[in-house]
């Protein structure tokens, strides 16, 4: 019987596909998805050894249900490190942390909050709920140049009550 938080996560990517609404400008060039499939690479154990922590994938989903909720989820924002939502960024729920950064200093991307959840979801699905790699997280790209490093990882138990300002106020 599949655990409560994988259950979890299959209804919350099913409803954020469901939930998305119609354009209607036709002439809109962003999409809500990513537009193509991104590669994902999942955290082995390190080599060195140094300390990682597993994010519990229930946090993770509370963090995507938080990063999609409101007014702003749908809407294509700019994403770099001098204008519109500046990065890097950092998302703590619990146990996990989400990471966006830019994959270059200079550039800008284009993309909803539902796009990023949908990665953090599809991150989660491999590299923290199978049991065939580590469960330490993983990485992948999103946006419509695929120039933002988006990463899910486990926190220090003393990060856990450190939390940036909340999505609903961007």
């Amino acid at each position: 019987m599949p655990s409560l938080p994988l259950i979890l996560l299959s209804c919350l990517s099913v409803t954020i596909l469901a939930l998305r609404p119609t354009q209607s400008n036709s002439s809109s060039s962003h999409h809500l998805l990513t537009k193509r499939a991104t590669r994902i690479e999942c955290f082995e154990h390190p080599s060195p050894p140094r300390i990682m922590l597993p994010p519990d994938d229930a946090d993770c989903v509370r963090a995507v249900a938080l990063l999609v909720d409101g007014d702003k989820s749908y809407a294509p924002m700019e994403f770099s490190r001098y204008t519109g939502f500046l990065l890097p960024h950092r998302w703590l729920v619990g146990t996990c942390a989400i990471l966006a950064d830019m994959v270059e200093p200079d550039e800008t991307d284009t993309f909803t909050l539902v796009a990023l959840g949908t990665v953090v979801l599809s991150i989660m699905v491999p590299c923290v709920n199978s049991p065939a790699f580590s469960g330490l997280g993983g990485r992948s790209v999103v946006g419509d140049k695929n120039m933002v490093n988006v990463v899910v990882v486990g926190t220090e138990p003393e990060e856990l009550d450190r939390l940036d300002r909340p999505p609903n106020q961007w």
